[in-house]
């Protein structure tokens, strides 16, 4: 039976990036959520469906970002000899008309070495491929690894032709959680122990909860 490679998911965000363009990106910088929200249950009670529609569609997208920028926040400062890039969130509002998921990723720099620290949560999408590889060790193909980072289930994909090194990592009491380190011109310690080990899990799980 073929062995399966690691089902990574940026074929998922490479789709909701694609569908970007289509989402509402329009937003009033001062949309005050409580009162959209009475306005959405007057507009229901009053079977103004429309207006109900349009106003639950800006107030997930708000919400959406709002989550996007704490979460933003629990990625790592640069680790000792790296360079930190500004975080950055996906498109919240794709994200918000695909049903929901936010995904924030922040690179880092040394010298030629290049990794991207990428938090997915929300959207089964990203996690049920990982989950499924480690339900069925027996489709792990050559170069991927079962692997435990401070008590986080994932697997590592080693590429040392090219350096290149990918770990993934279930989120703990976080339903769809990912925490994704992808690193170019890189050794297994660069991903696994020196980003691995900076990123703290607690507060992000924490964050990703509520």
């Amino acid at each position: 039976m073929r062995r399966a490679r690691l089902a990574l998911p940026l074929l998922a965000v490479t789709v909701v990036v694609g569908l970007a363009g289509l989402a509402t990106r329009s937003r009033a910088d001062d949309l005050d959520l409580p009162a959209t929200l009475d306005g959405i249950k007057t507009a229901l009670a009053e079977k103004r469906y429309g207006r109900a529609q349009g106003d639950l569609q800006l107030v997930l997208a708000e919400v959406a970002r709002l989550r996007t920028e704490v979460l933003k926040a629990r990625l790592p400062a640069a680790p000792e000899g790296w360079k930190a890039e500004e975080a950055e969130g996906q498109d919240a509002a794709a994200l918000a008309a695909l049903g929901g998921g936010t995904v924030v990723r922040r690179p880092y720099t040394k010298g030629e070495a290049r990794v991207t620290v990428e938090l997915m949560v929300g959207a089964s999408m990203w996690s049920a491929p990982l989950q499924t590889l480690l339900s069925n060790p027996a489709f792990l193909g050559a170069g991927l690894k079962p692997v435990t980072v401070k008590g986080r289930r994932g697997l590592l994909e080693l590429r040392p032709d090219d350096k290149r090194a990918t770990l993934q990592l279930l989120l703990n009491n976080v339903a769809n959680g990912v925490l994704r380190i992808d690193g170019e011109g890189v050794t297994r310690d660069d991903v696994e122990k020196t980003f691995g080990n900076a990123f703290d899990f607690d507060a992000a799980e924490k964050a990703a909860a509520e």
